[in-house]
């Protein structure tokens, strides 16, 4: 389904899935008509977090000079992903300057099957969502004590070579995803599974990093994550100072 968000009286950002995402950390921001955007930052629940006040969008948003012409997406569809962000760019047809993002967790993290297939029906806008494999991943005891199945798309070949071409079009900053042990202690535990995601997220950036600049991040411990998968401020904070050599286009 096409989505449109209106960013002021003439103008709408365009996006594709079934539906927009509800939760808090939806968030769109733009200083600018569309044609004149230089910076995009295109970003996962992670940008938000647990708290706007602590959050990634809000450090970037005070550090930017008052003449950057930006966007900022937070996680516009429930599930943003790398085919999200595809998608949106061939929609939108935007010139800037740089994209930054960080995209890559969500695509490799296990998920329950349905949760998957709102995934994969983000394909079927400019690929043939059939080519998609869907494998399973592991299991993990739900809160009601139940053991659930896990699974896990691959990339279709078709998606790939696509999304090299469209770094070869944009000036793409990467924000890697750190690495979180399986030791480390939380309220609620995740799957062995969770963790092999993490892993393949970092695999896959690497062997794109030759179409970007990506920047790498430390281990992350509870100090810096709260669910090994958002940050805290101090981690939000880390991501920042290596991010704020980027926020300056001259």
């Amino acid at each position: 389904m096409l989505l449109e968000y209106p960013v002021n009286r003439i103008e709408k950002l365009l996006f594709w899935g079934e539906a927009f995402n509800t939760r808090d950390d939806f968030f769109i921001k733009i200083n600018c008509n569309l044609n004149e955007v230089d910076l995009i930052f295109f970003l996962d629940s992670r940008g938000i977090s647990a708290s706007f006040d602590t959050s990634l969008v809000k450090m970037i948003l005070d550090e930017l000079e008052y003449d950057t012409n930006y966007l900022i997406v937070s996680r516009p569809i429930e599930i943003t992903t790398w085919v999200t962000l595809f998608n949106f760019l061939k929609l939108n047809k935007l010139n800037s300057k740089r994209i930054i993002t960080n995209m890559g967790f969500v695509d490799f993290t296990p998920k329950k099957r349905t949760i998957v297939e709102l995934y994969t029906y983000q394909y079927k806008l400019f690929f043939n969502s059939i080519e998609v494999e869907i494998n399973k991943a592991g299991k993990f005891l739900n809160k009601h004590g139940k053991s659930e199945i896990l699974f896990e798309q691959k990339y279709p070949k078709s998606f790939l070579k696509q999304l090299k071409s469209l770094f070869k079009i944009f000036n793409v900053v990467l924000i890697d995803t750190p690495y979180v042990s399986s030791d480390i202690k939380l309220k609620r535990a995740r799957p062995k599974a969770f963790y092999d995601g993490l892993k393949k997220t970092s695999l896959f950036h690497n062997k794109i990093k030759n179409f970007l600049e990506k920047i790498d991040l430390p281990k992350f411990t509870i100090d810096e994550t709260y669910d090994a998968i958002h940050y805290t401020k101090e981690g939000n904070l880390l991501i920042f100072n290596k991010l704020k050599p980027f926020l300056k286009l001259s």
